[in-house]
């Protein structure tokens, strides 16, 4: 389970990264439309479209993150096993929901 929300998270994060590097390589075309008058919303929506993918990987950067501070605060004591499913069924939950 935990090997699989890893795989999941590593698609997803790399996924992303490729579609704002495809975005960025093809901006010229996009933004070579904004000083037409006819065509300039082609520009404005690319752009908003950039914007939106961007704060996308932002937001995925601070759930992960939120995510290796929850895990670092798993306690121990007693059952070591009970603790990690107990916790990895609630946070992993709570992680994929939020990607």
């Amino acid at each position: 389970m935990k090997a699989m929300g890893g795989i999941i998270i590593f698609v997803l994060v790399y996924g992303r990264m490729l579609e704002i590097y495809l975005l960025t390589s093809l901006a010229p075309i996009p933004v070579a439309t904004l000083s037409n008058r006819e065509l300039g919303s082609t520009g404005q929506n690319y752009i908003k479209s950039l914007f939106a993918v961007g704060f996308q990987g932002l937001l995925i950067l601070v759930c992960v993150a939120i995510y290796a501070v929850l895990i670092q605060g798993i306690a121990t004591s007693g059952d070591p096993i009970g603790a990690i499913w107990g916790n990895c069924g609630l946070h992993g939950s709570a992680l994929l929901h939020a990607l």
